[in-house]
């Protein structure tokens, strides 16, 4: 079906080029879906979760297992989780929860200082952030080195090291933060 919609959107390219048509229709905006855009099994979430939460509770690298419950149930994009702040967090009552975005790409802030806002209802990651940001400063970064700083300076060292961990623990052929955002979607939808 793909290849013929694009057999399809040459041929009315073609008619539009000698005038005999106004527009190029039945042609999808969307390009067509990688096969790594799958999101993960069971088995490699609770993998990567399980290995996540280990390094977290021994004192480790505390930002795998926040960046793995921020993009599987928020289906937040990296560099909206990137930029996020403990400040940004508005808890609402015991099931409901959001984010104010500081910024977004190619959106300027409102006059309340936001962009958007990033739903975190999920009873899961409400205790986990309690938890969490319990005893840090408000104007810390979510996923940040222990003095407070972004975990990284660039948007692709966060996907970087997620595809590093997950190669790791065998979970290859997966891109780490659209796969996570899919997961979060369908878990939603369910």
């Amino acid at each position: 079906l793909y290849l013929i919609q694009g057999q399809i959107k040459r041929y009315f390219k073609y008619l539009k080029l000698k005038d005999l048509t106004d527009n190029i229709p039945l042609y999808p905006k969307v390009p067509q879906p990688k096969a790594e855009s799958v999101p993960f099994t069971e088995e490699e979430l609770e993998t990567f979760e399980s290995h996540a939460r280990e390094l977290y509770e021994s004192g480790g690298d505390k930002n795998y297992l926040r960046g793995f419950f921020l993009a599987r149930f928020t289906g937040a994009r990296k560099h909206e989780i990137a930029h996020l702040q403990i400040k940004h967090w508005h808890k609402d009552g015991p099931v409901n929860s959001h984010f104010k975005l500081p910024k977004a790409k190619g959106y300027k802030k409102s006059e309340k200082g936001s962009v958007g806002t990033l739903f975190a209802s999920n009873d899961t990651l409400i205790s986990f952030l309690e938890k969490d940001f319990e005893g840090r400063d408000p104007e810390e970064y979510i996923l940040a080195k222990p003095c407070g700083a972004p975990w990284f300076r660039g948007i692709n060292g966060y996907t970087n090291a997620f595809a590093k961990k997950l190669k790791k623990l065998g979970i290859t052929g997966k891109q780490p933060w659209h796969a996570f955002r899919h997961t979060g979607a369908i878990e939603l939808f369910e």
